[in-house]
């Protein structure tokens, strides 16, 4: 299988992932035990939902739970290097996705893993709209500056901001890094 080649790939599995989320049977199954063995995660939040996906899956252009099982070369190294080179940043260590994570595998039914698979600990890209940024950065302080955001590209006609920092927003950000949006169109 190939790598993902842009942000809209990473996205796309990460929507198919919260289709096996949301299902019933071998899907949830197959989806419980990602989420648990994963070591590095793709977080998407989204107006109403935080999108898990282990990198392992979210990494390859066009995953589902058939072409993840095939594969037989498939390795962490090789989707962390290239969910890096796409977003710009290494995966993070953060403790309010940890949070999160753990909140996820109790709703899934689960007793979160206390670490990822080989007792490495979990580590975090966070992705969110623009929008979705700009409506929670107001919400804590309506007189506030929006600061520019790490990098942004467009993903089904909403930017994508990306950060693995806190969900705070407090971080004071970088200026945008120059992207050529029409590649990810």
């Amino acid at each position: 299988m190939r790598l993902v080649r842009d942000c809209h790939e990473i996205v796309r599995n990460l929507h198919t992932l919260k289709k096996y989320r949301d299902s019933y049977g071998y899907e949830r199954d197959e989806y419980v035990r990602l989420i648990k063995s994963g070591i590095c995660f793709v977080v998407f939040q989204t107006d109403d939902d935080l999108l898990f996906g282990p990198s392992r899956f979210v990494g390859y252009a066009n995953n589902d739970l058939d072409a993840h099982r095939d594969n037989i070369d498939k390795h962490g190294s090789k989707t962390n290097r290239r969910i890096t080179e796409i977003l710009g940043q290494h995966p993070h260590d953060s403790h309010a996705l940890e949070k999160e994570y753990e909140r996820h595998c109790r709703e899934l039914g689960e007793f979160p893993p206390k670490t990822g698979s080989f007792g490495i600990t979990r580590q975090y890209w966070f992705l969110t709209t623009k929008k979705r940024k700009k409506r929670l950065f107001l919400e804590q302080d309506p007189n506030k500056r929006l600061q520019p955001c790490d990098q942004e590209i467009l993903v089904d006609s909403d930017e994508v901001f990306i950060d693995s920092r806190e969900l705070d927003f407090e971080a004071s950000y970088t200026p945008p890094l120059e992207v050529d949006i029409d590649r990810y169109i």
